[in-house]
């Protein structure tokens, strides 16, 4: 991801102003070597534009059915940092899924044993 206009101009990590780039690319635009051309970057808005207006029908729909709530990686992150957990996906879902650290650690524990459990079967 990278931000159109850089959050230290005042900006902010809205969709609007993120855009998706290879990590050769991103370096590249860093490094002043790579310019993202202004039509480019219209197009880009118009199909997030779209994207989100889906995806808020989607979510709305899902909403008349099941409790559904919408959260954002920010969010996701400080979670995870202040429950102590590295990053990952099944550590994102476990936060996601409102998770505490105590569950964390159970759950790690009872996995553990299990690994442990299996380990003993299969040298026998």
């Amino acid at each position: 991801m990278h931000h159109i206009v850089p959050i230290s101009e005042g900006e902010t990590a809205t969709p609007n102003n993120l855009i998706v780039v290879t990590l050769d690319e991103h370096k590249a635009i860093h490094g002043g070597k790579l310019k993202i051309p202004k039509s480019k970057i219209k197009k880009v808005k118009i199909l997030k534009d779209a994207t989100y207006i889906l995806g808020q029908y989607i979510v709305n729909e899902l909403k008349k059915e099941y409790n559904v709530e919408v959260t954002f990686g920010s969010v996701t992150k400080a979670k995870r940092i202040e429950l102590g957990l590295t990053r990952g996906h099944r550590e994102d879902a476990f936060v996601i899924a409102g998770g505490t650290v105590q569950e964390w650690y159970f759950e790690s524990f009872l996995e553990d044993r299990n690994v442990l459990y299996i380990k003993q079967i299969q040298s026998k």
